[in-house]
């Protein structure tokens, strides 16, 4: 009966030591889980770091697409206002503000080129 016993401890122990084997292999596995999502969150940050950068760019270049586009429309519905008040100063000989006239002219449309040629580089 003591032999039986011991025996049945034996059983019981060898049991213990597999149950230990395997949870210090599950505590491996976990481990290296842990460290593999840890990687994982670094990339991730990493990702949404370079998606809010590109983003503050786009904002960036957007926000003066539309500087540029306004100055376009702004020059485009004054042009036309000033050719008028040339021809007037012309008309009436006083050919000094038909030429202020039309330098405000030849400024304001290098202006309107150069807006356009940066929209083109922006886009």
């Amino acid at each position: 009966k003591l032999s039986t016993r011991i025996s049945k401890i034996n059983e019981s122990f060898e049991r213990f030591e597999e149950k230990q084997i395997r949870q210090n292999e599950w505590m491996k596995e976990e481990q290296i889980l842990l460290d593999k999502q840890i990687k994982l969150n670094k990339k991730l940050d990493d990702i949404k770091y370079e998606i809010e950068k590109y983003e503050k760019e786009l904002k960036q270049i957007d926000s003066k697409c539309t500087h540029h586009r306004q100055t376009v429309a702004t020059i485009d519905s004054a042009l036309p206002i000033l050719h008028s008040d040339k021809t007037t100063a012309v008309n009436n000989e006083n050919y000094l503000e038909a030429g202020k006239i039309h330098k405000q002219i030849q400024k304001k449309t290098q202006l309107k080129d150069d807006s356009i040629e940066k929209l083109k580089e922006l886009n």
